[in-house]
């Protein structure tokens, strides 16, 4: 047998929290006399299409930090493996007599993600039209956040329609995010652009009817970081980018293609999706004139219909764009709101390192209050930007967009990774009531901050005969709310709109309604919530209660598992860590799909009206147990290096968080018949600090015997066995926990019995308690934290024991 061994170990989990630092961002960057849309010239051995060339499509800001960790990744040198039933599964598509390559491809990317993440089938179809239709003639938003921006092609003017003047990635991408589109091509079919062109179309099909919302959206350089493409291709199904296409580099027998330096001019006048490659594909299927230096090739799904449908294109072809564009979606956010201000579509870098927007809460029928849930940010031009974002409610000065009240728990920081648009979850959601103002700050230390501006074309520019052509114009000060920048001192009103948005969920009124919170430390601290529900919702049989913490786990309570009081009152509770009492829990009902108010509390909170409260309302030991409390909750959060900056104990004075030394000498454990159980022997022990404290004791099992030949039990205080299923923690090594270890009995002793089924008379005995642990810990142990903790939980049970009989 293995000789035994008593290990010092801590189970619990941990969070690791980066810190970000910041640089002044100096200078205003954007010229709007310098923007203009860069088209191509026609040549007359070339099909350059519609494509628009945008200020993005070429030189994307390279991200390094994860090219070593995409290396490391197994990247196929074929993608996809069965590239003939991809195509057979996914058709392209037919931009048929229009200039609409850009849509086409735009659209195709967010079936191609839908598809690739699970979210529809192969069969989805969205419509391209009501992209083209809204890009060139734009609705105000549902919220009316972007009044005063819109995008006019005016018919009579124009010598060319809009089905074929063309159009780009960025022009789609931001049409996408500010949640115009994607919509069913059964709703707005392709087949009526004619007639939509000619007659317009319902401005409802604007909003009302999309069946996905962009989340994200990449910029990366594919001649630099090919292997960073290709990951992305099997994250999300395919990339965009374009091309100019030459007859004479292209063989339509072996459906390949390949231009060279000799005969392009330029690049990018035709959209197409890249879906997969091929690192062999020999360079030799290329019979044109020329021929790439090496082998390989992408695969291409272009939007000719069935001629020239799928095709392989030569990793050095001349004319392809440097850039890709990845579209992140998703078909079920869960999101009903986007608060934006700017519904243009080109867009300017800004030099501010600080900015805001302020947003107004309107009220909605049937909705009680809004969740706030993610912010989106736009760097289509910056690469690792450092950003914090804040959350300021019930602003009293709609010009200062730090006038109101500053949620701490929902400040998020972090950095972005490649250029593009961002959704960036908060760290803590926050309700918003109607009829208020709110402003999302944010601040970067990189020159990411960008705007909207206006752009137009004319038929005769200067001229006496100028006609309108073509008009996408941006408000200014024409809303209450708008966009501010940062001086270093105080917020100044911008002139143009940053684009920063704000996404939430409706809160339907559901009546129930919170009563009050205690808080329960018999076994386990518990966060209780009493709830006062209505009919409706006692008589459903799913509803629960979701309980969210601030790093984003859920958890529920079924209705059907609630304590129930006397007066009717539903009593829902939620554990917390020891490591967790400064966090602040998010509850709310959910019934029938309907998702009630969001009621917050924490354990800091709940000292704090202990404290608080008139003198003789609680007593000196419910006092000092709440104080040994936080004292043990802030060393957890020290030992874990959990939420450090907000200690548990912060609210009390210097004097009481001070802890008297401890002397855990006297706490000794036992063995009995030890080496007397053949296959099996005592390996350490740990403790276990989730909102259930427990003990948990190793043993190791010896190479060709089975855990299942062996009883464990705890012999319990009246006498009875109470039986303990052992848990493997790896192929030799089991546990088993003693589980519920109530505040006031953390410093007693646990006997544990081992015993071989076929050997009744046999058991071995282990005397084991969280103090002889603890034991173990000062004698052994270097780690300060660790032992620190110890004490505390020491104070913590001594101070219980005097609560528990003080109400006993």
């Amino acid at each position: 047998m293995r000789k035994k061994k008593l290990s010092i170990l801590l189970s619990g989990a941990l969070l690791v929290v980066s810190m970000i630092s910041y640089i002044t961002v100096q200078g205003d960057l954007f010229n709007e006399s310098d923007a203009y849309i860069q088209t191509e010239n026609i040549m007359n051995d070339s099909y350059v299409g519609s494509y628009v060339r945008s200020g993005l499509d070429n030189n994307a800001p390279v991200y390094v930090s994860d090219i070593t960790t995409y290396a490391e990744k197994v990247i196929p040198s074929i993608y996809p493996s069965d590239i003939s039933s991809y195509k057979k599964a996914r058709p392209s598509r037919n931009q048929n007599l229009y200039g609409t390559c850009w849509a086409f491809s735009s659209i195709g990317l967010a079936e191609s993600d839908l598809i690739t993440k699970g979210q529809r089938d192969s069969s989805v179809d969205l419509s391209e039209l009501q992209l083209i239709h809204f890009t060139y003639n734009s609705v105000t938003d549902p919220l009316s956040g972007t009044k005063g921006d819109y995008s006019k092609y005016y018919n009579d003017n124009a010598s060319n329609s809009y089905l074929n003047k063309g159009g780009n990635y960025e022009m789609a991408v931001r049409r996408l995010s500010q949640w115009s589109g994607v919509v069913n091509e059964s709703d707005v079919p392709y087949s009526n652009a004619s007639t939509v062109y000619n007659n317009g179309l319902d401005e409802k099909y604007a909003y009302g009817y999309d069946v996905a919302h962009l989340q994200n959206a990449y910029l990366i350089n594919a001649k630099k970081q090919p292997d960073v493409v290709k990951q992305q291709i099997m994250e999300h199904g395919a990339v965009g980018t374009s091309y100019i296409h030459y007859d004479n580099a292209a063989d339509y027998y072996n459906n390949s293609y390949y231009d060279w330096q000799g005969i392009v001019s330029d690049g990018g006048g035709h959209a197409i999706m890249i879906v997969g490659w091929d690192d062999d594909y020999s360079k030799d299927n290329f019979t044109t004139s020329s021929k790439p230096a090496n082998n390989g090739a992408w695969l291409i799904r272009n939007s000719w219909g069935t001629y020239f449908d799928y095709f392989w294109m030569s990793y050095e072809t001349y004319s392809l764009q440097d850039n890709v564009w990845v579209f992140d979606m998703s078909a079920d956010d869960g999101l009903d709101n986007n608060y934006q201000l700017d519904g243009g579509l080109y867009t300017a870098t800004i030099g501010y390192s600080k900015a805001a927007n302020v947003f107004h809460v309107s009220k909605k029928d049937g909705v009680d209050s809004e969740t706030l849930k993610s912010v989106s940010l736009s760097c289509t031009q910056t690469a690792d930007v450092g950003y914090t974002i804040e959350i300021y409610t019930d602003i009293t000065d709609t010009g200062n967009p730090a006038s109101g009240t500053k949620h701490e728990e929902a400040t998020t920081s972090g950095r972005t990774t490649y250029a593009g648009i961002y959704t960036i979850p908060l760290e803590h959601e926050v309700i918003l009531n109607p009829d208020t103002y709110y402003a999302v700050v944010v601040t970067v230390d990189k020159g990411g901050f960008e705007i909207e501006y206006g752009y137009s074309e004319s038929t005769n520019p200067g001229g006496t005969d100028d006609k309108m052509v073509w008009e996408n114009a941006v408000s200014y000060w024409d809303n209450c709310e708008g966009s501010y920048y940062y001086n270093g001192y105080n917020f100044g009103k911008f002139y143009y709109n940053f684009r920063i948005k704000a996404f939430t969920s409706n809160n339907v009124e559901l009546g129930d309604r919170l009563e009050g919170n205690t808080l329960s430390m018999d076994g386990k601290i518990d966060m209780n919530f009493y709830m006062n529900l209505p009919e409706k919702v006692v008589n459903d049989s799913g509803a629960y209660m979701e309980f969210t913490m601030p790093d984003g786990c859920v958890s529920k309570k079924m209705l059907s598992d609630a304590r129930v009081t006397s007066d009717g009152l539903y009593v829902f509770s939620c554990g917390i860590s020891p490591k967790q009492m400064s966090d602040v829990i998010s509850a709310r009902i959910i019934s029938n799909g309907i998702k009630g108010n969001i009621y917050t509390y924490s354990v800091k909170q709940y000292a704090e009206s202990v404290f608080n409260a008139a003198d003789g309302v609680y007593s000196e030991e419910e006092i000092n147990a709440v104080k040994a409390m936080l004292n043990y909750g802030a060393a957890a959060q020290q030992y874990f290096e959990y939420n450090t900056d907000n200690p548990a104990n912060s609210i009390m004075s210097e004097a009481d968080r001070v802890m008297d030394e401890v002397a855990f000498g006297t706490y000794k454990g036992k063995f009995v018949n030890s080496d007397k159980i053949e296959g099996i022997g005592y390996y350490g022990s740990s403790l276990v600090l989730q909102s259930d404290t427990a003990l948990r004791n190793y043993f190791q099992l010896d190479t060709g015997y089975d855990i299942a030949d062996y009883e464990f039990y705890e012999q319990q205080a009246d006498g009875t066995k109470k039986i303990i299923q052992p848990q493997e923690a790896d192929s030799s090594l089991y546990y088993i926990d003693i589980d519920n270890v109530k505040a006031y009995e953390l410093g007693d002793n646990y006997n544990i019995y081992i015993k071989k089924k076929s050997d009744d008379a046999t058991e071995m005995m282990v005397e084991c308690g969280m103090f002889v642990y603890a034991r173990y810990v000062y004698q052994y142990s270097d780690d300060e934290a660790l032992k620190n903790l110890m004490k505390a939980m020491y104070h913590y049970n001594n101070a219980a024991i005097e609560y528990f009989y003080f109400f006993s």
